[in-house]
Formats: C-alpha cells, sequence, structure tokens
C-alpha cells in the first residue's frame, strides 16, 4: 500500500490536528483506490483505540441507504423515509472517518447533492473528522460538475493522493 495512505491514516487514528480534513485519492479505473481505502478501514476497525469508519457511495442503484445522492434527497422527506435517511447522515457525520467513493460518478446531481455534500464536508471539518474521497475525476471534472464552492471544500483543504497504475481488474 502507499507509504503515505498509511502515515493519513494513523495520522487520523491520533486525531493529529496536522491531517488534512479531506484525502483525495485520485486516478484511473482500476488502480487500488477503493481496495486501498477498504483495507485502511479494516485496520481502523482493529487499532486501540478502535476507530469506527463508515463508507458511502456516491450514487448506488438499487440501495438507498448507502447511496449519497439517495439520502441527500430522502433527507427532506417527513415520512419514515427521510428520519432513516436524516439518521444515517448523522451517523456519516459523526464517524472516526468518513469513506466517500466514486464522488463524480453520479449524472447531473440536483441542488440537494450539492448542498448535502457541502454540509457534510463542513461539519466533518468542524468536528476534525477526516473525510476520504475517492474519485476517478480530474480536478477540472470536479470543478465542473460541483461548481467552486463545493471544489474549494474538496481539493483546496484536501491532501490529494494519485493513485496510478495499470487497471488490476482487466490485467489480473
Amino acid at each position: 500500500m502507499n507509504k503515505r495512505l498509511v502515515e493519513l491514516a494513523r495520522m487520523a487514528q491520533a486525531r493529529d490536528r496536522a491531517a488534512p480534513p479531506v484525502v483525495l485519492l485520485h486516478g484511473p479505473t482500476g488502480t487500488g483506490k477503493t481496495f486501498a481505502a477498504r483495507a485502511v478501514m479494516r485496520w481502523a476497525r482493529r487499532t486501540s483505540p478502535p476507530m469506527f469508519p463508515a463508507y458511502i457511495q456516491s450514487f448506488r442503484i438499487g440501495d438507498r441507504e448507502n447511496s449519497m445522492l439517495s439520502l441527500f434527497a430522502d433527507e427532506a422527506s417527513f415520512d419514515e423515509r427521510g428520519e432513516r435517511a436524516r439518521a444515517r447522515i448523522g451517523n456519516l457525520i459523526t464517524a472516526d472517518l468518513l469513506v466517500i467513493d466514486d464522488l463524480g460518478n453520479e449524472r447531473n446531481p440536483p441542488a440537494t447533492f450539492e448542498a448535502g455534500l457541502a454540509s457534510l464536508l463542513d461539519q466533518r471539518k468542524e468536528k476534525n473528522r477526516p473525510t476520504w474521497i475517492i474519485t476517478n475525476e480530474t480536478r477540472g471534472d470536479l470543478l465542473n460538475k460541483y461548481g467552486a464552492r463545493n471544489f474549494s471544500r474538496i481539493v483546496n483543504a484536501a491532501e490529494v493522493v494519485k493513485i496510478t497504475g495499470r487497471d488490476r481488474r482487466i490485467h489480473a
């Protein structure tokens, strides 16, 4: 695994104030970004004291509770689905480490997604909770998709870790 990712994971576990609030894992498809982040999550659960990480995908068809796009849309509902969404978002805000996978994979995100993402990142930063974001998108793609407001939350405060290599899924 990337040595810098290990250092960043240890900083998060120690709640080191020098740790970046956002780690942006970025690179081509299949290079091991999600694999590395999940390995860090498994490690975090076994540390002493244990960390309680959370994982969510930006967009996931058929799995409303693990899709930020669906959670932010459901959050405004005044029914049971809205209550579940608000509880899940609360857990994402307070998790010791949050991994957001496939940011940028959603097509034409609505304003509720952009506002929800901004709020989530702001609240996590306020609580000194690290967030790791995984994306295949370039900085320019993120700026175009989310606008300057969210781009600055994602990239300007982030340590960008570029993961390179061949697509391991194809060349396995």
